[in-house]
Order: structure tokens, then C-alpha cells, then sequence
């Protein structure tokens, strides 16, 4: 079976495990929804304050709704690490981190952190999707 037809089959299922790098309000949202669908979920953050609060059900995210947050919580998909490993267990990886503006121009470097620890863990059927605000063409030739 393709690489393709089958991390379809899994997702359709709802069996596609889901990472989410970056737990600010777009993927710590993001996260609690997939969750709540069904989708066994890891958020992963840098931020080891962060991790352990949302580990404890505890919602000091602004900008996500707190029904949200307890739907995710709740369903019990839903766990939280400051460990990039559990991006090797993804099969759906979404990249969700600032692009801050400096001198009028997003700042990127998180982007490209975060690419680079995603390339670290890729392998076949794996999608990779990038959440976070960029301009057309932020990727093309992106060096990992």
C-alpha cells in the first residue's frame, strides 16, 4: 500500500497520531479540537512552566476558549511534552509558532527551528503541515 493511501486510511479512522509544536493560542487550540475529534494528540512546547500547567488541566493560554481547552482535556487524547521524540511517533505534524514582526518583517527563526526539529523526525507517511503565519514562499529553499 502507498504511503499515501495509508496515513489517509489512519486518519480517516481517526488512529493517525497527531503533533503539534507550539501550544500558543492557534496550537493549543488546534490540539484540543483534533483531540476532541478523536485523534490521539501530543502538544509540545518549549516552555517547561507551560507544559506542566496545561498537563494539569490548568488553562494559561490566552485567546483559547476554555470550552475548548476542557473538550480537549477532557476527551483524554490530549498530553503535553517539552520532548521534540514525540514528533517521531507523529503522523500528522503541525507546526504552530510565532512569526513576531522585527523591522516591519516576520521574524522566521522560529519557523526554522521548528523545521528543523520536525526534518529530525520525518520519515515516509508523514504530513507535515505549517500553521504558522508566513508570506508565499517562506519554505522554498528553506535549509534544514
Amino acid at each position: 500500500m502507498k504511503n499515501t493511501a495509508l496515513i489517509r486510511r489512519r486518519i480517516l479512522a481517526r488512529r493517525a497520531r497527531v503533533g503539534i509544536v507550539g501550544q500558543g493560542y492557534v496550537g493549543l487550540t488546534l490540539a484540543c479540537i483534533a483531540a476532541e475529534a478523536g485523534f490521539p494528540v501530543t502538544g509540545i512546547d518549549t516552555d517547561p512552566a507551560r507544559v506542566a500547567e496545561l498537563s494539569e488541566g490548568r488553562l494559561v493560554v490566552p485567546g483559547v476558549l476554555p470550552d475548548v481547552f476542557r473538550a480537549g482535556v477532557g476527551s483524554e487524547r490530549l498530553t503535553f511534552t517539552t520532548e521534540a521524540e514525540a514528533l517521531a511517533e507523529s503522523e500528522i505534524i503541525a507546526i504552530c509558532v510565532p512569526t513576531p514582526l522585527r523591522n516591519e518583517m516576520p521574524d522566521l527563526s522560529f519557523v526554522e527551528s521548528a523545521c528543523r526539529e520536525v526534518a529530525r523526525h520525518l520519515g515516509p507517511s508523514k504530513l507535515v503541515i505549517l500553521e504558522s503565519t508566513t508570506y508565499p514562499g517562506t519554505t522554498e529553499g528553506l535549509v534544514l
